[in-house]
């Protein structure tokens, strides 16, 4: 229950915290840039940051959501010899995977918005349209991250199971004659 409790409150006051400074101490200096038809080299240089967060994180995620499938498949051999519940393994995936799936969707709108101000001429990186879907996507990530962890620990904390023994074939048994 502690370990719960950790896991689920840590990552959502990180999350907190994080919007809490950024909002306090970044605030909105000056939010939109006119392109005019013309990036300088700041905006692009931003604007390749921007991509690549969100590349990496969505990598990142995806490779969760890969990890998260791996235990999966072989949780039904090991659950019984853990000494796991099938319904706690069961209710941990299902929170990794819609916490993976969530950041790489909200990564998806990030990149989305900022075509759509690309689109429409202006760049503005302190738009709700931006920030939300990137706090999102880092906030869901972090979630994703911290309760697979907690699945690694459950289901490698146990001893190796001990090795099987020798089946005895039946050419190795004398005949009588």
């Amino acid at each position: 229950m502690k370990r719960a409790l950790v896991f689920g409150v840590v990552p959502i006051a990180v999350v907190i915290v994080g919007v809490a400074v950024e909002y306090f101490l970044i605030g909105d200096s000056n939010p939109r840039f006119v392109l005019q038809g013309k990036l300088n080299d700041v905006i692009k240089h931003s604007l390749s940051l921007e991509t690549s967060l969100s590349q990496m994180v969505t990598g990142l995620a995806t490779a969760v959501v890969g990890a998260a499938a791996y235990y999966f498949r072989t949780r039904r051999k090991s659950d019984v010899q853990l000494g796991l519940s099938t319904k706690a393994v069961s209710a941990l995936l299902i929170v990794i995977l819609f916490s993976a799936c969530a950041s790489i969707y909200f990564g998806q709108l990030w990149m989305a918005a900022l075509r759509d101000q690309l689109i429409h001429d202006y760049v503005d990186f302190t738009s709700s349209s931006v920030v939300w879907p990137e706090r999102l996507q880092s906030g869901f990530f972090l979630i994703s991250l911290v309760w697979f962890a907690e699945l690694v620990y459950l289901t490698e904390r146990t001893p190796p199971e001990p090795p099987a023994e020798p089946v005895q074939s039946l050419a190795d048994e004398k005949i009588d004659d």
